[in-house]
């Protein structure tokens, strides 16, 4: 399934929900904790929009190491209830640049408004599609996880990427590649080095040739 945003079919912008909706928008700086949800049970429900800006989505385990798990780029959707949260892991919501949030009541986009407006009928839709490729993500990251070896770690997440392709260019930096694979970052640059070396890939940055 292709990633879909959340204002498919609907508009540049929620200004035809501001009567039902009432959307807030708020601003972070680069760093900034966007959202905690350590305490599931005191968290508001609201579903949060990312505007502008690039953020991740961290899990913290026992031992207080984050490890990422999903990156937001503009129009990407988030909230608690797109999280089942194990007792022995925290998540947490960190904005990697400047980040511009739409926050909308849950409770009011799951009931259609008085005026049944056809927008909030798409953007029902669009939820139920976004959270069917988020489940659909996280099945992928864990299968990748899985793999025994960074190799074969880096070989599965480069495969995905590649969307059978030869050549492409992967959206996460190094640093962040590694977090995404739970691997040592020194250790990963050393594999892909490997990796090179055995003729299974050519690599420039973030551009990536399987050969």
């Amino acid at each position: 399934m292709s990633k879909i945003s959340i204002l498919t079919g609907i508009g540049s912008d929620f200004s035809t929900f501001k009567g039902c909706l009432s959307p807030v928008r708020t601003h972070y700086k680069k760093g900034e904790t966007i959202a905690d949800f350590s305490d599931m049970l005191n968290i508001s429900e609201k579903i949060g929009i990312l505007v502008r800006g690039r953020a991740y989505l961290y899990a913290i385990d026992i031992d207080g190491r984050y490890n990422l798990i999903e990156i937001y780029e503009e129009n990407d959707v988030f909230g608690r209830i797109f999280l089942s949260k194990p007792s022995n892991l925290d998540f947490i919501i960190v904005a990697c640049s400047n980040c511009e949030v739409l926050y909308l009541d849950y409770h009011k986009v799951n009931h259609c408004c008085e005026n049944n407006c056809p927008d909030h009928t798409r953007l029902l839709s669009n939820l139920f599609r976004i959270s069917v490729y988020k489940s659909e993500q996280l099945v992928i990251h864990l299968n990748i996880l899985s793999c025994r070896t960074i190799q074969s770690k880096l070989m599965a997440y480069l495969e995905h990427e590649s969307d059978g392709r030869k050549e492409f260019t992967i959206p996460l930096k190094m640093g962040e590649l590694a977090d995404y694979l739970c691997v040592d970052r020194c250790a990963m640059l050393r594999e892909l080095k490997n990796m090179r070396d055995e003729g299974l890939i050519a690599s420039k940055g973030r551009h990536f040739t399987l050969l």
